[in-house]
């Protein structure tokens, strides 16, 4: 109830967005008001202060969880008087990068073959493909980082010839590496 001649009630955080890294941590909130107020999240990824209500000005710190998605999320911080939302900062934070990466992305190979191992690091499922029936990998199929053996198979003439290894991960990002054999 507000009396004739009393200042509205008012709050306000200090952004009307913020935005976060994947990777989360503690962030700085500065509230600016003239009532008492207690903080609200839509979030579960968020979370309050210990002090999580108070009167007037403010300043804390919440904490945003990582994000293991790679989708981005969205949330609500706000500051609530009497049941009433008198404040709302937008929490927007990014997703998980989009991991696929090899240490090579070509091998070159005498004519007697070989084995090598190539370092995959990724943050999803993946798959690999040949193009020829003298590369062989294996595992074939994986989850997140790890070394994938390919055996090249010897050359049968002085002919040289090339080959493609693809690692496909699930979100579509691939890799191509490259076997010269000479």
């Amino acid at each position: 109830h507000q009396d004739a001649g009393d200042d509205p009630i008012t709050a306000a955080f200090d952004s009307d967005t913020l935005f976060v890294a994947y990777s989360g941590g503690f962030r700085h909130i500065q509230l600016t008001s003239n009532t008492t107020w207690n903080l609200r999240t839509t979030g579960a990824w968020i979370s309050l202060p210990s002090v999580s209500s108070g009167e007037g000005d403010a300043s804390f710190d919440i904490l945003v969880d990582i994000n293991s998605d790679s989708n981005d999320r969205v949330c609500f911080l706000n500051a609530v008087h009497n049941g009433r939302i008198l404040a709302t900062l937008v929490v927007v934070q990014e997703g998980k990068p989009d991991l696929l990466e090899t240490d090579v992305t070509q091998l070159d190979v005498r004519p007697e073959g070989g084995s090598f191992v190539i370092q995959l690091t990724a943050n999803q499922s993946w798959t690999v493909s040949v193009n020829v029936d003298w590369l062989h990998c294996n595992p074939q199929s994986g989850f997140g980082s790890g070394n994938i053996t390919v055996v090249v198979d010897a050359l049968p003439s002085s002919e040289p010839r090339t080959g493609y290894i693809k690692i496909a991960g699930a979100s579509g990002k691939y890799v191509i590496i490259t076997v010269d054999q000479h």
